[in-house]
């Protein structure tokens, strides 16, 4: 993979370039004052540091003068300017420098080195409802493209049957993986359900191995029902992240490197790569609807769910990032995490989130009752916390609970 596969889209008030990295500076703005004969410095603290992120991208293209030309305006606007970065996330900042190299050698471009100082921080307003639309679109997209990577690598045609039966136990252990995350917040009635639906996928799924295509859309559509069997969104797309991390193995490796254990290997490793995206796209569909539906939710969703929740995604989709070998849907990948990153932002505008450690015995009830003034939202408490026994909580019992709805 070249380098020019490796670019990553980012703006700055709307006009898209590329970048490659993301430092960043904080702390906090403090003069030293050294006196004579003084044996120690008065270090005066004059306030946090504001945060400048010294950025280096690029335009690049036939027509990359014309891209240089509007970024050269947007630097010398008066006010603050929206800056989307793929690992930074929305910035609100103000362009303090903008420094341009250009080179005709590489193909027309121009590299672009700003500096830019956070002015504020970019809520999480109006846009929701289209930014998380975006953001499944994208998602789907990746989907298709991880997809079709799949089926470069996957394939038990004219292979011996011990190809087949490993194929076979490695689908056996994606449903295995699935069905350990039965517990606390899956729904009752869907139990059941749950576990015949992972049987159905494990029978279809050894009768797809002729069609990877459709093996790939029954694995996703698995990680999909287990996500939407939890009461709420945040438990289900634990549980489908808990699920992924289930490291597949054949049952019965041989040490001999022949046509057809290559074969062996190329398949675990397309499964374990299906499975994992599997898991990243049910997880980012349920986040999106979670956020799309906050007030039906049955569980309030504060910033700090949200945000744990983006993070936890994104280290799943950094794990897929890391197979660079497999080039086919690298992009996706990437403007994936990048959605991920704008949608849910460091500081979004939801609801906050507390801790209080309990000093005596209590029950759910009576807390629900104390922290939020009505006992109806007890059970919002014993699945933010994964309390095992409903009965009676202990004291020394850490609880996170909202402030603010």
């Amino acid at each position: 993979m070249t380098w020019r596969d490796r670019y990553l889209e980012a703006s700055f008030r709307g006009i898209k370039f590329y970048v490659t990295a993301s430092p960043a500076e904080f702390g906090r703005h403090k003069i030293v004052h050294e006196f004579p004969s003084a044996i120690d410095p008065y270090i005066e603290d004059m306030g946090k540091k504001a945060r400048r992120y010294p950025i280096e991208g690029f335009v690049i293209g036939d027509d990359y003068n014309f891209t240089r030309d509007l970024l050269i305006k947007a630097a010398e606007e008066i006010g603050p300017g929206e800056l989307v970065h793929p690992f930074l996330g929305i910035k609100s900042v103000e362009c303090l420098n903008l420094k341009l190299t250009e080179s005709f050698d590489e193909g027309s471009m121009a590299i672009l080195s700003f500096e830019f100082v956070e002015t504020g921080t970019a809520s999480f307003g109006v846009s929701l409802i289209d930014e998380t639309l975006a953001l499944i679109d994208t998602a789907r997209d990746f989907l298709l493209d991880q997809i079709l990577a799949f089926q470069e690598i996957f394939s038990v045609i004219k292979a011996p049957g011990y190809i087949i039966d490993s194929a076979t136990g490695l689908i056996d252990q994606i449903g295995d993986a699935i069905v350990s995350q039965n517990g606390l917040g899956v729904i009752g009635t869907t139990l059941g359900d749950l576990a015949g639906s992972v049987d159905d996928f494990k029978n279809e799924a050894k009768q797809l191995f002729d069609s990877p295509k459709e093996l790939a859309d029954a694995i996703v559509s698995s990680f999909e029902n287990l996500a939407e069997s939890f009461r709420s969104g945040p438990d289900g797309i634990r549980a489908v992240l808990r699920a992924s991390r289930a490291e597949l193995q054949i049952e019965k490796p041989s040490p001999f490197q022949t046509g057809s254990r290559k074969r062996e290997k190329e398949n675990l490793k397309s499964l374990e790569f299906i499975k994992n995206t599997a898991s990243v796209y049910a997880a980012t569909i349920r986040l999106a609807e979670v956020l799309s539906n906050i007030d039906s939710e049955p569980r309030v969703i504060s910033s700090e769910d949200a945000i744990r929740l983006r993070d936890e995604i994104v280290a799943s989709l950094d794990r897929l990032l890391e197979l660079t070998e497999l080039q086919d849907g690298y992009q996706t990948r990437l403007k994936l995490k990048a959605s991920l990153l704008k949608t849910i932002p460091d500081a979004i505008n939801l609801a906050n989130s507390n801790t209080v450690t309990l000093e005596r015995p209590t029950t759910p009830y009576n807390l629900a009752a104390k922290l939020y003034g009505s006992s109806d939202r007890f059970e919002e408490l014993l699945e933010r916390n994964q309390i095992l026994n409903p009965s009676i909580i202990k004291p020394g019992t850490k609880i996170e609970f909202i402030t603010q709805s």
